[in-house]
């Protein structure tokens, strides 16, 4: 007959296997993530000679979308209230927009502030979502800030597409539209705001799929699936 010993080393390998298992189903679904991220959409992509410079920034776990304040396209002025950023100088030259996770947002202003039950629940849980806009000077291209050249056309594709991403209130018949801010929330030291998004975020659709979006409506090469940040800019011009 079994011993007491032998029923409980039974019963740890067990759990030993169905973790192992997990595991095994979790890395290869992330692998799986990276390599359709890799696969692009928008192969044809050629940064024109003239046309509209943007910036994509892109770190180990996040991304957004830099854009110029104002062009002959759009002026992205009118579209928030100079309330909403209390420290600005009026001297900023470009707006930083990315999408994401709600509770996530707000509560983790730099890397140092990570939270894992923060961190699980976004990637678990369909959650809601908040736009994060700041208001910033032209960065310098790195590894970071990747530079790239669109289209007039590609564009004004992506300012509507962002835009469709905000919670709006108003309507054109009542004078115009614009999006709904969550008052009282910035990011110390940076000239910031939050506003209510659209959509929920999930592991199936992240803010690096936002991003990969954002860059496929203008016709930028990307990857067709991005939930990680891994293919999110496939050009090197």
């Amino acid at each position: 007959m079994p011993t007491a010993t032998t029923s409980r080393l039974s019963l740890l390998w067990r759990a030993v296997r169905r973790t192992l298992h997990v595991a095994l189903v979790a890395l290869l679904a992330f692998g799986g993530a990276v390599l359709i991220g890799l696969v692009p959409v928008n192969r044809g992509f050629k940064s024109p000679a003239e046309g509209i410079d943007i910036i994509v920034y892109i770190d180990p776990a996040h991304s957004e979308i830099i854009l110029p304040i104002v062009t002959d396209v759009h002026d992205w002025g009118p579209w928030f209230s100079a309330s909403d950023f209390p420290d600005q100088t009026g001297f900023e030259t470009h707006v930083a927009l990315g999408w994401g996770d709600r509770e996530f947002f707000l509560h983790t202003p730099t890397w140092d502030d990570l939270r894992a039950d923060l961190t699980a629940r976004s990637m678990l849980l369909p959650t809601d979502t908040v736009m994060h806009v700041e208001l910033m000077h032209l960065p310098p291209e790195n590894e970071y800030y990747r530079h790239v050249t669109i289209d007039r056309a590609g564009y004004q594709r992506m300012v509507e597409f962002i835009q469709s991403s905000f919670v709006l209130d108003g309507s054109p018949q009542s004078g115009g539209v614009e999006p709904r801010p969550l008052v009282g929330w910035h990011y110390d030291g940076r000239c910031d705001a939050f506003y209510e998004a659209q959509g929920t975020y999930s592991m199936l659709y992240t803010c690096n799929a936002w991003t990969g979006d954002c860059l496929e409506v203008a016709g930028v090469r990307t990857g067709c699936w991005t939930p990680f940040p891994m293919g999110i800019l496939q050009t090197d011009d």
